[in-house]
């Protein structure tokens, strides 16, 4: 039994239906060694986050590049 605290108050998810979740990558917390929680999206959001940054800096350098050269 997982028990989630919400908005309307506490929670508790049966084991088949974490286990389903986790199984499908749709729950965003995985048990490791000493029965905790911890979260296992956080680097590959960290690295879209990053990955959307640069390449929208590399579109933006690139447009302005070519627009000077098309007034100049």
């Amino acid at each position: 039994m997982v028990v989630i605290a919400t908005f309307k108050g506490i929670k508790s998810l049966p084991n088949w239906l974490v286990k389903i979740a986790i199984a499908s990558g749709l729950w965003p917390f995985q048990r490791n060694e000493i029965k905790e929680l911890r979260f296992k999206w956080l680097s590959l959001q960290f690295f879209a986050a990053v990955l959307f940054i640069v390449t929208g800096l590399i579109i933006n350098t690139t447009m302005v590049i070519f627009r000077y050269k098309a007034n100049h």
